[in-house]
């Protein structure tokens, strides 16, 4: 569509789920289907969609959604990448079993101030406070074969004191599993 630009104007597609009831936990709210022919006889493949879900049973004050993310690798296999739920965590896939991993990368030339960055934060709107920590990396693992998670490891950063605009002390902890 064609639509003159402003700050909350411009083109729009919407993809509308109303079938006259209230949308139920899991019911597709609608997908975005990239594709291709694979031959020269039109064979269309998918190559990657975008799903939305319901994460819950629709009400007036319940409207919580995912987003899936799925791409398609060389074995034709289409396989979910990313999912971000209603509580915007995003979980990453990858099969820890073949070492695959999350990878932050940077292009630019190398340099001291250059390089893949992951960064973590806590942003409330207010100093962060003396012993209030600032992020964590845990570890976990199934600690048996029904799928029970439990963390062995952390990496913690908490400020050493009030931030201001020239205080930000902050220490690491590190923890391990006994």
């Amino acid at each position: 569509s064609t639509a003159t630009s402003a700050a909350g104007t411009g083109p729009k597609l919407n993809l509308v789920s109303n079938d006259g009831a209230a949308l139920e936990d899991d019911h597709l709210l609608g997908r975005l289907a990239f594709a291709a022919a694979e031959d020269s006889s039109s064979t269309l493949r998918s190559g990657a969609k975008i799903e939305a879900f319901a994460d819950a049973a629709w009400s007036a004050s319940e409207n919580g959604t995912r987003l899936v993310f799925s791409t398609n690798d060389a074995n034709n296999d289409l396989r979910t990448a990313l999912t971000i739920d209603s509580d915007l965590l995003a979980t990453f896939a990858g099969d820890v079993h073949t070492g695959e991993t999350i990878r932050a990368v940077n292009t630019t030339t190398s340099s001291a101030t250059e390089g893949g960055r992951i960064q973590v934060s806590c942003e409330d709107g207010a100093a962060i406070g003396d012993d209030h920590r600032l992020g964590k990396f845990g570890f976990t693992a199934a600690e048996d074969g029904s799928g029970t998670i439990v963390e062995g490891a952390s990496i913690e950063a908490f400020a050493d004191a009030a931030w201001s605009d020239t205080v930000n002390d902050t220490r690491l902890e590190f923890y391990t599993m006994d």
